[in-house]
């Protein structure tokens, strides 16, 4: 069975997913654990050429985000005889199997938006993108530390289900952001990947004391305190809030900035805004509006947890 709800790949909208988006339903929902990866064997699986491209943040004065290009993460997948269920885009959504990671997500750039409205100063600080997929909001709080002088002594922690959504997309953007900032260029274009350009990176990232972190797997409680949380569209499944819920509780402090971005329905599988909040409200916690989306359309909101 598949179902469909609101928002769709448009490849002629610089890949932001905002329309119709299918999720197949005849699928085995076997849960791959959670696992860190190390950003050494990330770095191994850098194809020697990336293709990308930029995201514009409407109404704002934020410089475009880069990010790979999907028709060129499809390739990589293509070449290394992948999943054809991933590949194909029959389906955008496989539960327990591929959660939509290659697509920028239209909630996510709401969440830009929203942090860049903030002035957030992610120095000093730990920040945990769960579900990450490209990972626009981390990219931008990456890209805002770049842009500041001096040590930024941060943690940034990248957690998406699938392992090849982490491979072909979330790293590869981290690297570009980094490329495109030290190098000062363009907002779309090729870059070849050699030692010379890796060995620059890792040196960057110990001038500057950014530690990357990276996991995929199923949600759990990891008991790690952070000092920043953002999500964005996952919470479209009922069946999915209380794990996603019982994360964020155990990573969250009294001080932390947790934010959820999301649509307020997902029609045919039963998430959205008021099924989070009213779990969330029944485990004790408070969630409030932080902002909302105007005009026609599925309505998309930003919500602040605490604890």
């Amino acid at each position: 069975m598949t179902f469909s709800f609101g928002f769709q790949l448009d490849d002629d909208n610089q890949g932001v997913t905002t329309n119709t988006t299918t999720i197949d339903t005849n699928v085995d929902e076997s849960l791959h654990p959670w696992t860190d990866i190390k950003v050494e064997d990330l770095i191994s699986q850098l194809p020697p050429l990336l293709s990308y491209s930029s995201v514009d943040i409407p109404h704002s004065s934020i410089t475009p985000i880069a990010r790979r290009d999907l028709f060129d993460a499809r390739f990589q997948l293509i070449d290394a005889d992948e999943d054809q269920a991933i590949i194909s885009g029959d389906s955008d959504l496989i539960p327990g199997k591929y959660e939509g990671g290659l697509k920028t997500w239209e909630c996510s750039v709401d969440l830009v938006q929203h942090l860049h409205q903030c002035q957030y100063d992610f120095r000093e600080k730990k920040l945990l993108e769960i579900g990450c997929g490209t990972s626009l909001p981390s990219l931008y709080a990456y890209r805002s530390m770049l842009e500041q002088s001096g040590p930024k002594n941060a943690v940034i922690h990248f957690q998406d289900y699938n392992l090849q959504t982490i491979q072909l997309v979330t790293f590869p953007n981290i690297f570009l952001t980094w490329y495109i900032t030290q190098f000062n260029k363009g907002p779309e274009g090729e870059i070849e990947i050699n030692e010379t350009i890796i060995e620059q990176f890792k040196q960057h990232l110990r001038d500057v004391n950014i530690e990357l972190r990276f996991s995929y797997g199923a949600w759990k409680a990891i008991n790690e305190h952070y000092d920043y949380i953002f999500t964005s569209e996952t919470v479209y499944r009922t069946a999915s809030i209380p794990t996603l819920v019982e994360l964020i509780e155990s990573s969250t402090h009294k001080d932390t900035i947790t934010l959820i971005a999301s649509k307020s329905v997902y029609f045919g599988v039963g998430g959205g805004v008021r099924e989070f909040s009213d779990y969330v409200t029944s485990k004790g916690h408070s969630v409030d509006p932080a902002w909302s989306s105007k005009g026609s359309g599925v309505v998309r909101h930003i919500l602040s947890f605490k604890l």
